[in-house]
């Protein structure tokens, strides 16, 4: 069978608390005319869209027996530049598993001007996006200006028909700059070959510190329950004024980091075995009534393990992405990519290729359900001499999000924490 020219889609993520580091930003291209048509959506509007394909992908992949580590945020950013070259039926299933209906550009633009403003305000935060094309490749008048417009995307030509290989390396390497090092050989071998036409990645890096650290000397052995058994592992400890809530069959925190802009929601199920049910069902909805039942408590008992999430390999999105309903896009006789490119044979997307990393500690953290039902959220009572109480002694789900916009920037969950 003969093979046809393809598109890769690189998204990589890594959230980093502790330490320093000399990863620097690409430089923003200027700004040029696009002729994107549609309705121009908004930030919020792009944020609302990232929260619900967040929720949708990360329940497409995750597997609650296996600790994880996710930026569906990311990877939202990497195919919805993609999507500015798709056409036709491919372009509406795109629209449809992104939850994109209109201009995106504007939205993903002032999105990242929030993102910039956060990275000023306590903590560091930052998104980079490049597409690596090949050097011989004619693309069409549109394509560039919408990504340099939109998402800040410079290009870059290499040679993928006579050099996959040191094109691979050049990829993995501008990655592994903008993430601390934190995230190495995103493509793996044989990821990239002569066919290979362009490859589209976004990198996020987060650095920041608790706004209130644990204090290391309280850190101490208790037991954390994995698979039905409780084993020793450093638990982390403070009482410290916490947004907190409890929802039906789950205990809610929200562990803010410097600054107050960005924070970690942590969800500890009631039932002990409960994360699969939970991830099962987890909708937008839900996560929004979690938010909305947080209340300032005056003191709250947290104990939070320690734990550290780099995976080897990264994580292959085209499975779960046809799963969600994006499928004329990685076949290579129907994709309609014609808006990147009218060549023949016709571009489609190979593989996507997705990693993450995180670590969290006493002083921060380092790293780089689609159903109709609707939970009811209530706020506990306040008891003067009782504090509340967070503890995650068992398997929990975590998020990064914006506290102002309630962007999702990053999800996770701990089902063992050695």
């Amino acid at each position: 069978m003969k093979r046809s020219q393809s598109v890769l889609i690189a998204s990589a993520l890594s959230l980093l608390g502790c330490g320093s580091s000399s990863a620097t930003p690409a430089a923003t291209p200027a700004l040029t005319p696009t002729t994107a048509t549609g309705p121009e959506l908004s930030a919020q509007q792009v944020i609302d869209a990232n929260n619900q394909f967040s929720i949708d992908l990360y329940r497409a992949i995750a597997n609650a027996s296996v600790n994880t580590a996710a930026s569906p945020f990311s990877a939202h950013t990497a195919f919805a530049m993609t999507r500015e070259g798709a056409r036709t039926e491919t372009r509406a299933e795109f629209d449809r598993v992104l939850h994109l209906d209109g201009n995106a550009g504007p939205g993903f633009h002032a999105l990242t001007e929030r993102i910039r403003a956060v990275g000023q305000s306590g903590v560091e935060l930052r998104v980079a996006n490049r597409v690596f094309v090949e050097q011989s490749l004619t693309m069409a008048p549109t394509f560039a200006p919408a990504l340099e417009q939109g998402f800040g995307a410079p290009f870059e030509a290499v040679d993928f028909v006579s050099g996959s290989e040191p094109a691979r390396v050049r990829i993995n390497s501008w990655v592994a700059g903008q993430t601390a090092d934190r995230i190495q050989d995103l493509l793996p071998l044989g990821s990239i070959n002569s066919l290979t036409r362009l490859v589209l990645t976004n990198a996020v890096y987060f650095h920041g510190n608790w706004a209130t650290s644990f204090e290391t000397s309280r850190t101490t052995p208790m037991p954390f329950m994995v698979a039905g058994q409780g084993v020793p592992v450093p638990m982390m400890q403070a009482e410290i004024p916490l947004r907190f809530a409890r929802a039906e069959g789950v205990t809610v925190g929200e562990l803010p980091y410097a600054g107050g802009q960005i924070s970690m929601l942590i969800a500890v199920p009631t039932d002990a075995n409960g994360l699969g049910a939970l991830i099962s069902n987890l909708t937008t909805q839900q996560v929004a009534g979690w938010v909305g039942a947080l209340h300032q408590s005056r003191r709250v008992i947290v104990k939070l393990p320690r734990f550290r999430i780099a995976p080897s390999t990264s994580v292959e999105l085209s499975a779960p992405m046809q799963a969600l309903g994006l499928r004329l896009a990685f076949t290579d006789s129907q994709a309609d990519l014609t808006g990147i490119a009218d060549v023949t044979p016709r571009l489609f997307v190979a593989e996507a290729y997705h990693r993450a990393f995180i670590e969290v500690n006493e002083v921060g953290t380092e790293a780089a359900a689609a159903t109709a039902v609707v939970v009811t959220t209530r706020s506990a009572p306040m008891n003067p001499t009782e504090p509340d109480a967070l503890i995650a002694d068992r398997p929990f789900l975590f998020m990064l999000r914006d506290t102002q916009t309630g962007a999702l920037l990053f999800m996770g969950h701990v089902a063992d924490p050695r």
